[in-house]
């Protein structure tokens, strides 16, 4: 069961470097809580953040999570987890929410490439 800060996401993009490089598909489960504090527009008792000119937006904390992200042109897997700490700061003031977020993780295996 999911608390309501639960994440699940379905990403693509492209990225240079690494175990995958060029074009990637990756859906992944995180779960955050609201670090403490003040100035949040969406609730006074969670720490604002500034992302781009929005002042009041709001902060979080990953508590960790797990990936696969898909090389789209070789379709190699790379799965992982996402490492507890980092931050994530998400702008509720208009939709779709602008967010920004710093985090690290473990890689636990992989396919082809990604096996190595």
């Amino acid at each position: 069961m999911c608390s309501d800060l639960s994440d699940y996401s379905n990403d693509a993009g492209t990225t240079t470097g690494g175990l995958v490089s060029g074009a990637f598909t990756e859906p992944g489960v995180t779960e955050v809580i609201a670090v403490a504090g003040s100035g949040c527009l969406i609730n006074n008792s969670i720490q604002s953040c500034t992302l781009v000119t929005s002042t009041n937006a709001c902060e979080y904390a990953f508590v960790g999570g797990s990936f696969t992200t898909r090389d789209s042109t070789t379709g190699d897997l790379l799965f992982g987890f996402f490492n507890p700490g980092g931050s994530v700061c998400v702008d509720f003031s208009a939709f779709p929410f602008n967010f920004s977020f710093i985090e690290s993780g473990t890689i636990s295996g992989g396919t082809g490439k990604s096996a190595e």
